[in-house]
């Protein structure tokens, strides 16, 4: 069991705690005592459950990293033979502007970059802005978790899934899909509180907007 896994199974459940506990005192009049019990119960819970999923916690190796255009050193890994996506590097947090290439090259070969991976920005505190390529198709769950500066995305206009809570506690966003846009998964704005405009014609899952204290424009 890596360091890296087990970090990123921590994290996991603490989200999946805050969860239920936002349901749990939105629906029910406890004392602080109660309150306390209950969240003790519900790490020891999910803490089997977290460690138990391990293998799962990111499906992507990490296969080479490459600078952008600003000298920014970003990670990606193959996942087809003209295909890469960019992932997370434990520990890497980024800051102030970033901006994702369309192609990046790498041993002699060229990838077009159509993935944000599994929690590739997460928790970057200092991240303010970020644009994306345009062949970008999926932003997987957790990639801009916790990026609590994070004020501006620019969208890629092939976008068609965005993943479960990826842009969770990104209080400051705001943001305009576009017409590609297919699905929203769960818990994708949660405790988020700025501008989120979306096509009308997009499939929302359960909770998708749960939590989300964010104003949402449906064009």
């Amino acid at each position: 069991m890596s360091y890296c896994k087990l970090h990123e199974a921590f994290e996991l459940f603490l989200f999946r705690i805050e969860q239920i506990e936002a349901w749990l005192l939105s629906k029910l009049n406890i004392s602080r005592f109660t309150h306390s019990l209950i969240r003790f119960r519900l790490f020891v819970i999910f803490v089997g459950f977290s460690l138990s999923g391990l293998a799962q916690t990111n499906s992507y190796s990490l296969n080479f990293g490459h600078l952008n255009t600003d000298g920014v050193m970003l990670y990606y890994s193959k996942i087809s033979p003209t295909e890469v996506a960019l992932v997370r590097k434990t520990g890497k947090e980024y800051s102030g502007t970033i901006k994702v290439p369309g192609i990046v090259n790498y041993e002699g070969k060229t990838y077009f970059v159509t993935k944000i991976g599994e929690g590739a920005f997460r928790r970057s505190h200092s991240l303010k802005e970020v644009s994306l390529p345009d062949r970008i198709v999926e932003i997987e769950r957790y990639a801009f978790y916790g990026c609590d500066n994070l004020c501006v995305i620019t969208l890629s206009v092939s976008l068609k899934v965005i993943g479960e809570a990826s842009f969770a506690h990104c209080p400051l966003l705001k943001v305009t899909f576009p017409k590609s846009l297919e699905s929203i998964g769960s818990y994708a704005f949660s405790n988020s509180n700025g501008l989120i405009s979306i096509p009308s014609t997009t499939k929302r899952l359960p909770n998708w907007n749960k939590n989300c204290d964010a104003k949402i424009i449906y064009r």
